[in-house]
C-alpha cells in the first residue's frame, strides 16, 4: 500500500486533533506534541496503555488516506505503512 509521508505544516497542525485524545498527557503537551501522524510516537513521554484512540476521526487520517492509529505509540504513519 502507498502512502504520501504527513507533513508538519500549519495546516495539518490546525487539523490535528491528538491533544483532544484521552491518551495525550500532560508530557506531551509540555513538548508541543502533535501531529503524530507526521512525526512519529511521543517516546520522551511514558505511554503505558491507550485506552481510546481518536486517530480514526482526525482529519488529516483522512485527507492522507491513512489506515492506522495510535501514531503516537506506534510511530508515524509513514513507517507503518511502508511495513
Amino acid at each position: 500500500m502507498n502512502s504520501m509521508k504527513v507533513p508538519k505544516t500549519e495546516a495539518t497542525m490546525m487539523r490535528c486533533i491528538c491533544n483532544a485524545c484521552p491518551s495525550y498527557t500532560e508530557c506531551m503537551q509540555g513538548g508541543v506534541m502533535g501531529v503524530f501522524c507526521s512525526t512519529g510516537s511521543a517516546e520522551d513521554c511514558a505511554l503505558m496503555e491507550i485506552e481510546e484512540c481518536m486517530c480514526s476521526d482526525c482529519m488529516n487520517e483522512k485527507m492522507f488516506n491513512l489506515e492506522g492509529k495510535m501514531y503516537c505509540k506506534m510511530g508515524p504513519a509513514e513507517m507503518k505503512m511502508s511495513k
